[in-house]
């Protein structure tokens, strides 16, 4: 499964290919300099999100970057408010609303730094991360999968209601 060949490919963000660089969808991973916003996680979306394209054949048009979520008292963490950004979000291309845009998600991607371990506890390591994905998830009733990567490690969940 290529999930599990991170080789970080994409460390420089001048090694992203142009089809990528010149989607309108991908620019909130980068500064105006065109450094990466967070230079130690977004290679690891920008890699899980080629894999998709590539090797899974979703559309670019079907994904989105940094999707701002807002949970209320009580989903999250003891009762306290959140809001957060899910790292990728993957939509139904089967569904479309009245305008045609797509607004069913079925995916959302959580990336993370590569050199935080699996079950790692640490502040924003892999349980932090879990923690997140659960909350996306549980916010999107549509979503089917979550999945979480470091690019070394990748678990897929399914999702069921």
């Amino acid at each position: 499964m290529p999930f599990s060949d991170f080789t970080n490919p994409y460390q420089n963000p001048a090694n992203i290919p142009e089809k990528y660089r010149q989607d309108i969808n991908l620019r909130k991973l980068f500064k105006a300099d065109g450094s990466y916003v967070r230079p130690a996680e977004d290679p690891v979306t920008m890699w899980a999100l080629q894999i998709l394209v590539e090797e899974y054949s979703v559309p670019l048009e079907a994904m989105e970057l940094e999707l701002n979520s807002d949970f209320a008292e009580g989903t999250y963490q003891s009762g306290r408010r959140y809001q957060g950004r899910a790292d990728l979000v993957v939509y139904d291309d089967r569904y479309a609303d009245s305008v045609g845009n797509l607004d069913v998600a079925f995916i959302m991607v959580e990336a993370k730094e590569p050199n935080k371990k699996v079950g790692g506890t640490e502040g924003e390591g892999w349980v932090d991360h879990l923690n997140r994905l659960n909350a996306y998830m549980s916010a999107s009733p549509s979503a089917r999968y979550g999945i979480l990567t470091n690019g070394h490690h990748t678990d897929i969940y399914r999702w069921t209601m």
